[in-house]
């Protein structure tokens, strides 16, 4: 069965750290993990003021995304004046299995229940970890 993962973006900063591209692309090219996405990871990343930092963690966006959700598509509400983490949560609670997040607020929002997690628990749950 496929885990449907969405990391936030402080996520990626944690697998770059890890050095954990490779196994999670072996992951997915085993089908065993699909990495879903929206806009506002990416807006998010493009905010970074260091390019250097930006430059790799939108590399790595790209490289794991298969599949983007646009938030209208998946908000039956207005978002306009939606936070991002509430977006996010929003998306993550209706589209995947589970959102990767080292915000502890976003991973207790109500609207995921226990679909959340950090990204330590993430890489311990799937195997990267012992």
């Amino acid at each position: 069965m496929v885990l449907r993962v969405m990391f936030d973006t402080n996520a990626y900063d944690a697998i770059l750290a890890a050095g954990d591209l490779p196994l999670l692309q072996k992951k997915i090219a085993a089908g065993e993990l699909s990495i879903v996405t929206t806009p506002i990871q990416e807006d998010e990343i493009r905010q970074i003021r260091n390019r250097t930092r930006q430059r790799a963690l939108l590399d790595l966006h790209r490289a794991l995304s298969a599949e983007t959700i646009e938030p209208s598509n998946a908000i039956e509400d207005d978002i306009t004046y939606m936070s991002r983490d509430a977006m996010l949560a929003r998306i993550a609670a209706k589209s995947c299995d589970l959102l990767v997040t080292n915000d502890k607020a976003l991973r207790n929002d109500a609207r995921l229940g226990a679909r959340a997690t950090d990204y330590a628990g993430f890489a311990q749950r799937i195997g990267l970890r012992g």
